[in-house]
């Protein structure tokens, strides 16, 4: 799918994705835009489906004390089916903040964070260790949040 933007959707897009909280005032402050032609361009880039959604990033402040962690996940086997079974079972899940499939030794990585250990455990055992298609899966958990962002270089 192509879009075609331009240099000043290009800036926007880099701001917002810094801070979408952002007025349509701010915004023309810094693209050589007025707030309704700011605005205007965002509901465009919605339209077409760049900006897919909006959201709030939680404090680490706020989120100290749970757990996260990156689990590796081997698949027992590959057929489309079973795959897409696995991927809607665990996508499902309001603890997996990120679901790839990857490349390797493993087949999907996630990011998982749960109130404490011990639901981080029972979150396995539940959504990984009884499934079908689950050969194995490995933990390596997050000793501190360096960096937690979902903006992507443009230019």
């Amino acid at each position: 799918m192509s879009f075609d933007l331009d240099a000043i959707d290009l800036k926007l897009l880099g701001i917002v994705q810094e801070d979408a909280s952002l007025t349509a005032a701010e915004l023309s402050r810094r693209a050589p835009l007025s707030p309704s032609a700011v605005q205007r361009r965002l509901n465009r880039l919605r339209d077409i489906g760049v900006i897919e959604r909006e959201a709030a990033v939680l404090s680490a402040a706020y989120l100290q004390g749970r757990v996260t962690g990156v689990v590796h996940v081997q698949m027992a086997g590959h057929e489309p089916g079973a795959v897409a079974a696995l991927l809607e079972h665990i996508a499902a899940r309001p603890q997996v903040q990120m679901l790839f499939e990857i490349s390797g030794g493993y087949d999907l990585m996630l990011v998982v964070i749960e109130q404490n250990l011990h639901a981080f455990n029972a979150f396995t055992a539940e959504v990984l260790g009884r499934h079908e298609n689950v050969k194995r899966y490995e933990t390596t958990f997050v000793k501190n949040r360096v960096k937690a962002t979902l903006a992507v270089p443009i230019g």
